[in-house]
């Protein structure tokens, strides 16, 4: 796991690069004075972290320690212990600042807890937005219109028998809707071994017949290789006429990326086919190994690709003419690995960009781009408080300070709507979800504009159809809903007359 780290002077100091391990801590019990061994001790269920500090240096921790594994402690140059947490202590973003003499900050945290777990360190010099966010009275009011938009549903995808139904994407053409998600038929549990790749389409004026088509099922075969895994089922649509139908599948145990294109007016299926992957003119299979020999020909240093969930790309497509061409932008996922990627066609993707920064990114990582501008936004382990958003200069391949966005750590989107970027995510936990209008130009200026109070909804994907906004999401894994609903609708100027005169005119 990588972790965040303390600013000085807005850079990150090199020296503080430590990792974080998991089934050990340190032995901060040992009483004011004396010296610290930093030999890790086994403990199950414990992570710990060492890291190189001076005096003055600012840290936020959040966690819960024990008698012995102590939650923080810092030491001078010579391992003596000259400040400790108390014994049992938990705390909920503590600032500590580093004492005279300090040269270590030492973070023991027990991750049974749930509601305290991981969030070792953050840098009080970098910036945050928006701690608690619904805390204006517009952002209240619109997400009570906005709850109401998308508890009132237009459809829902799920199919009888689905016991799971989760991860969706969408269109709307020419008044058809058209989805893709992942279902689990066997149990009522998302197990990739258990999966199916699933498209449905419906009339909006008759979201009743829907037309169901399963693309792969795990038990296939393709290729003479056994379907072992299915997920990360996504829809692409650059045009009108052709549908990309893309899924991970593990072939003999190794996950690839694969599609089938949809033809919209004969409404017909292609066979299965693989995609490619391409590094700097390295291109290879879109699988596991063929990802890591490209980087490595490239010497591309990247966190590792974990098996668990397989290889995802995010299904919103940005585009960008580059000599001549026109490319499609996305972000491209494989556990604690995140990256940009982009297509001219959606079957062979290339390598872009990867964050340079520290980050404790987990699975999916959203991406739009706006004229040389790549906006990103990754949520980080389940244990965060914190999503990271940041912006890659797509002309001089540097990548913008990264900011804190309070987070729960489901997917998220970006939508552009009426010349303004928002990002759709979720702000405290999946019974919320939040439109965030982002500041382009100052990213740590960006706000929450409407914060809606929802019944674990989660998961969102939003799209553009005749003027309108519409959303899929998934609702506790039991249906893949289709809901209309509109961004800051209502101004702040209306919400100041409407509360001015029921406050002051009402005598």
């Amino acid at each position: 796991m990588a972790m965040c780290l303390p600013v000085r002077g807005g850079q990150v100091a090199a020296d503080s690069e430590m990792p974080m391990t998991s089934g050990y801590t340190i032995n901060l019990g040992v009483g004011l004075g004396n010296v610290v061994n930093l030999t890790p001790r086994p403990e199950s269920s414990w992570l710990y972290a060492v890291v190189d500090c001076v005096e003055g240096d600012d840290f936020v921790i959040t966690g819960t320690g024990g008698a012995v594994p102590r939650l923080w402690g810092f030491l001078d140059e010579k391992n003596v212990l000259l400040s400790v947490a108390d014994a049992w202590a938990t705390a909920n973003r503590l600032k500590l600042t580093a004492p005279a003499r300090a040269a270590k900050l030492v973070i023991n945290n027990c991750f049974d807890s749930p509601a305290t777990a991981g969030q070792f360190v953050r840098p009080e010099k970098m910036d945050y937005i928006n701690e608690v966010p619904d805390d204006t009275l517009s952002a209240m009011i619109r997400g009570v219109k906005f709850s109401d938009e998308i508890r009132t549903q237009i459809t829902d995808f799920k199919k009888d028998g689905d016991k799971i139904v989760h991860v969706s994407a969408f269109c709307i053409i020419s008044n058809v809707a058209y989805a893709t998600y992942f279902a689990n038929t066997r149990s009522a549990r998302e197990w990739p071994p258990e999966q199916t790749a699933r498209f449905a389409y419906c009339p909006l004026s008759d979201s009743d017949n829907k037309t169901y088509i399963d693309l792969c099922d795990v038990g296939d075969r393709i290729g003479g290789k056994k379907v072992t895994d299915i997920n990360d089922t996504i829809l692409f649509r650059k045009d009108d006429s052709t549908l990309y139908l893309a899924w991970t599948a593990a072939l003999n145990h190794e996950h690839f990326r694969l599609y089938r294109t949809f033809d919209v007016a004969t409404k017909t299926l292609s066979g299965v086919a693989t995609n490619t992957f391409t590094v700097r003119g390295v291109t290879n299979l879109f699988n596991k190994s063929g990802i890591e020999d490209a980087l490595r020909v490239c010497d591309i240093k990247h966190k590792p690709l974990d098996s668990g969930g397989g290889i995802g790309i995010m299904p919103k497509l940005s585009s960008r003419e580059e000599n001549g061409t026109i490319y499609y932008y996305t972000g491209l996922f494989y556990g604690q690995f995140n990256c940009i990627i982009k297509s001219a066609d959606l079957i062979n993707w290339e390598f872009v960009a990867l964050p340079d920064f520290e980050i404790r990114s987990q699975w999916e990582n959203a991406v739009y781009v706006i004229g040389d501008k790549a906006f990103y936004f990754v949520r980080q382990v389940w244990a965060s408080q914190y999503g990271v958003l940041t912006c890659y200069n797509l002309k001089r391949n540097t990548w913008e300070s990264p900011v804190y966005v309070s987070d729960a750590q489901s997917r998220s989107d970006f939508i552009e709507h009426n010349g303004v970027l928002y990002l759709i995510h979720a702000p405290k936990d999946r019974g919320h979800i939040s439109v965030m209008r982002i500041n382009q130009g100052l990213l740590n200026r960006s706000c929450e504009v409407q914060v809606a109070k929802v019944p674990d909804y989660f998961f969102p994907y939003a799209d553009h159809y005749k003027g309108d906004l519409y959303m899929t999401y998934t609702a506790s894994r039991k249906h893949i809903y289709l809901a209309r609903f509109t961004i800051e609708s209502i101004t702040t100027d209306e919400v100041v007359d409407k509360f001015k005169k029921l406050f002051f005119d009402a005598k």
